[in-house]
């Protein structure tokens, strides 16, 4: 809603202060979404890795949705900052919500565009894809272990009992695969051209 009335107007109408509060708002909701996939690909790592943690998994669920929401805050917060309103210096009553000015030097600009950058997509992304792909290399090693556990010759019913746990570690193996590829192929693709425009950005004003 924010950015379909923004782009209607073309100029900002609601003052300095809803400038910087629906800026920090729209930072926040961007910070927020990474953070919590963050914590459900934690979560399932835990949950894999060490399955019968259940009172200490609930409290560290909890623990990480508070500080994915904190950090969320935290890094949205200079938004405030950054943000404000100005008048266009040639259009008689045009005003518009820019981050003009708000640094003292390019370097500051760029070590904050770099931040934002890192903070929404570059660690959220190696947190993701290292999580998953220790989840699925988990599965792969409890695959692996039951062949070498259970012996060739042995009872048919143990002989069932160790195709079936393999037909459902393969099951789990290939879901996890296909899910580790789209969860982090899609968040990804997602912010790549967020993450290029901004490391364009900021290569064009290192050189």
């Amino acid at each position: 809603m924010l950015e379909i009335g923004w782009k209607y107007t073309n100029a900002w109408l609601v003052g300095n202060l809803f400038c910087k509060l629906l800026l920090v708002v729209r930072a926040f909701g961007l910070y927020l979404s990474s953070n919590i996939l963050v914590c459900i690909s934690i979560d399932r790592f835990f949950a894999v890795l060490y399955p019968l943690r259940l009172p200490v998994a609930r409290r560290r669920s909890k623990q990480m949705l508070y500080c994915a929401w904190a950090a969320a805050l935290a890094c949205s917060l200079p938004q405030s900052i950054v943000f404000r309103v100005k008048r266009h210096p040639r259009v008689a009553g045009f005003e518009q919500c820019v981050s003009f000015d708000a640094f003292r030097s390019e370097r500051q600009e760029v070590a904050y565009t770099v931040f934002c950058l890192c903070a929404m997509y570059f660690v959220p992304l190696v947190v993701i894809t290292v999580c998953y792909v220790c989840i699925f290399c988990e599965i792969r090693r409890s695959s692996k272990e039951l062949d070498e556990k259970c012996p060739a010759r042995s009872g048919i019913a143990h002989v069932r009992l160790r195709r079936s746990g393999r037909r459902v570690l393969e099951r789990a193996r290939r879901r996890t695969l296909r899910m580790t590829v789209t969860i982090v192929a899609v968040f990804a693709l997602c912010w790549l051209p967020y993450a290029t425009m901004a490391m364009w950005y900021v290569t064009l004003h290192i050189h």
